[in-house]
C-alpha cells in the first residue's frame, strides 16, 4: 500500500486487520503456505479488497515486512550521534519498539515467518546508516569499506535483537542499549576484555 493510501482510516483499518489475521495464521503454519483466500477469510475482508492493494501473497509478505521495518525506523528517529554508536536514546527506542511488538517480531522472524523480514530490517538499517553518514560527513579509516562496515554493524544489531527475543526479552531496553553502545562504540574486543 502507498504511504498516501494509509492515511485513509478505512485503508489503515484494512491493513491492520490483514496484519493481525496474517500473524494469527502464521502461529500455526508457514507464511508461505497462507493463501489469499485464508487471509481474507481470517481478516473478514473481501478478496477484491486485498487485490486492490496487493498482487498476490508474495507481494503481501514483502509489504508486511516493509511496513514493520518502516514503523521501527519512524519510532526510533535516529540522531546524527548514532553514527558514533553513542546515541542511547536511539538504541533504547529500538529495543522498546521490538519489545512493544514482540509477538510480531517473534512470528515474522520465527520458523513460520518470512525469510525476507530479517533482510528487510538489515536493508533499512543499512539505508539509514548510509543516510546518516552523508549528513554527518562520517568517514571510515582508509582501506575499510564503508558498506562492509555498515553491513557488519547492522547485521550484528539485528542478530543481537533476535537473540534477545529468543531469550524472552529478559533485559530491559536500557540494558540492551548499554550493551550495544559498548559493542559498537568500543568494539567487541574491548567489551570482551576484563
Amino acid at each position: 500500500m502507498s504511504a498516501a493510501a494509509t492515511t485513509d482510516p478505512r485503508i489503515s483499518r484494512t491493513e491492520r486487520e490483514l496484519r493481525e489475521a496474517f500473524l494469527r495464521l502464521i502461529e500455526t503454519k508457514s507464511a508461505y503456505r497462507v493463501t489469499v483466500k485464508e487471509l481474507c477469510h481470517e481478516a473478514g475482508i473481501n478478496r477484491a479488497t486485498f487485490y486492490r492493494h496487493y498482487q498476490d501473497m508474495p507481494d503481501y509478505i514483502v509489504g508486511i515486512g516493509e511496513h514493520v521495518a518502516k514503523e521501527l525506523a519512524a519510532y526510533c528517529q535516529p540522531a546524527p550521534t548514532v553514527m558514533r554508536g553513542k546515541n542511547k536514546t536511539f538504541y533504547v527506542r529500538w529495543f522498546e519498539f521490538v519489545a512493544n511488538n514482540r509477538h510480531t517480531f517473534e512470528l515474522l522472524l520465527g520458523s513460520n515467518g518470512t525469510t525476507e523480514f530479517r533482510r528487510q530490517l538489515i536493508d533499512h538499517g543499512i539505508a539509514e546508516s548510509e543516510r546518516l553518514i552523508r549528513v554527518t560527513n562520517y568517514a571510515t579509516r582508509e582501506g575499510v569499506s564503508e558498506r562492509d562496515l555498515i553491513t557488519y554493524v547492522v547485521s550484528a544489531h539485528v542478530g543481537l535483537m533476535e537473540d534477545w527475543l529468543d531469550r524472552g526479552c529478559k533485559e530491559t531496553p536500557e540494558q540492551m542499549a548499554d550493551e550495544l553502545i559498548v559493542f559498537t562504540a568500543e568494539g567487541v574486543y574491548t567489551a570482551a576484555s576484563a
